[in-house]
């Protein structure tokens, strides 16, 4: 579940128009013709509101000496400044010139076309200072390390770095946003609240600071956002429109693409000049354009305003890439657990029982399982049987393989196999750390070998190298 959505922020700031807010962001882009997805508006909301709270209690932020304007083009200021008067004027409050700057920071890792690439570690260090940049690594080092997850995505790590030294200058002063939230947060998002709790504990361990409780589910609602914006970027497909800028045909046109594939794609820019597409880092692009160079990204061709026809470009090429991601992930996977010394062909047994020996021994053997393991593999075998259209995927519940690891038998022949019979086999051995290449790869092996097609194509494979690329082209 999504741990955060308007609704969330409107619950923990009833004493706010958040329908207000948002009017005013998307109003205010909209003017200078830029373009914000669903996920990063949801965080420039959240980042704000509290702002606007923190501003509403007479808590400025006066820390920087000299602000440095010269990471802003002028029209970069001028959409950052006049958003500042539109939020004055609607929530009563007055930003000072750090606050614009922070607010300026804000826009440009969320909206498209801005100057994003401006922003790099020596900007964010000159206005958070080298102290809370330190303190950052040290926190997404120990997220990697204890929750793998990465989270040293560029829009993350400059809003979770603002987050930080907000927090941090809160605790120097004593002041601390209330959440309303933070019951409901620690009950329905468990996984995320321990993360932010031992997140707090880290940041007490390098500044000495008790970190409330308030605020630590602050702190998940952070996370909580980037783990759901991480999980659309891994599971959409990104792209980039290339759009001659118009009035605001390019809004439109993006609005227009956005809502009709909306489960399955994510703007992530919209740029007007060929040139910038070298550097952006998307699946393919949507262009109103015929190029002009070699365009080393997939891309369609459509009309600046969208048609059925575009649509179905548009549709298909998703699909093609879908296709394409899942292909070369399953690849990376197989690759990763798979080598020639763990497939075997046309060795037979009496039974299950004896091939699950025989295949443990060797793993045992070549050092990916303890000698517990195989007892494990013959009591999940022996609540239900692994075999299925001819196939059989033994593995152990408890996933606490010394390494990751899969053995395949293929035999020309069947062998009996409970009261089924089986012509493959897959030993899966996996570890603890890396439970989600179980799910991965027992998903797609299983969908693969359901096809009574494949999975002729695959029993007649005589090397290795034939085998693995067959899978592959399967998916």
């Amino acid at each position: 579940k999504n741990p955060m959505n308007l609704s969330t922020i409107e619950k923990a700031f009833p004493d706010y128009s958040i329908e207000i807010l948002q009017s005013i962001i998307l109003s205010t882009l909209k003017k200078y013709h830029y373009f914000i997805n669903d996920y990063s508006l949801m965080n420039l909301v959240l980042h704000i509101i509290i702002t606007i709270d923190r501003i509403k209690n007479n808590y400025n932020h006066d820390y920087i000496e000299k602000t440095n304007k010269l990471l802003f083009k002028q029209h970069e200021y001028e959409i950052t400044r006049e958003l500042a008067r539109e939020l004055e004027s609607s929530f009563h409050i007055s930003y000072n010139e750090n606050e614009i700057y922070e607010l300026g920071l804000l826009i440009i890792s969320s909206a498209t076309s801005l100057n994003f690439k401006t922003v790099d570690k020596l900007n964010l260090e000159q206005l958070v200072g080298i102290e809370c940049i330190e303190i950052v690594k040290e926190l997404i080092q120990y997220i990697n390390t204890n929750y793998y997850i990465d989270f040293n995505e560029p829009e993350f790590l400059i809003k979770f770095t603002l987050h930080i030294k907000n927090l941090l200058i809160r605790c120097k002063s004593n002041y601390y946003s209330k959440n309303p939230l933070t019951e409901s947060i620690r009950t329905n998002l468990p996984l995320i609240y321990d993360c932010a709790v031992n997140i707090s504990l880290k940041i007490k361990e390098l500044t000495n600071f008790i970190i409330s409780e308030d605020e630590i589910a602050y702190i998940a609602l952070h996370i909580g956002a980037a783990l759901e914006n991480q999980r659309n970027l891994n599971t959409k497909i990104t792209c980039a429109i290339l759009f001659p800028q118009y009035y605001d045909l390019d809004i439109k046109l993006s609005e227009n693409i956005s809502s009709a594939f909306n489960d399955s794609l994510l703007i992530k820019y919209i740029v007007t000049n060929e040139k910038e597409l070298k550097t952006l880092d998307v699946d393919f692009v949507i262009s109103t354009l015929q190029f002009m160079n070699t365009v080393n990204l997939p891309f369609v061709i459509i009309n600046p305003f969208l048609t059925d026809r575009d649509k179905n470009l548009i549709s298909n090429k998703i699909e093609e890439i879908k296709k394409s991601k899942q292909k070369s992930q399953f690849s990376v996977y197989l690759n990763s657990i798979f080598n020639p010394s763990l497939f075997s062909r046309d060795r037979y047994f009496n039974n299950e029982n004896e091939a699950i020996e025989f295949m443990c021994s060797e793993m045992q053997f070549k050092g990916y399982i303890n000698s517990n393991f195989m007892q494990e593999v013959l009591d999940r075998e022996a609540m239900s049987s692994t075999a299925f259209n001819g196939v059989a995927i033994p593995h152990s519940m408890c996933m606490d393989a010394i390494k990751t690891g899969m053995f395949a038998i293929v035999n020309q022949r069947s062998m009996k196999w409970g009261n089924q019979q089986v012509n493959i086999i897959f030993l899966l051995t996996i570890n603890k750390n890396e439970k989600r290449v179980f799910h991965d790869m027992f998903s797609s092996l299983t969908m693969i070998l359901s096809d009574e097609v494949n999975l002729k194509k695959l029993i007649h494979c005589n090397s290795f190298d034939e085998f693995i690329n067959t899978i592959v082209e399967c998916i």
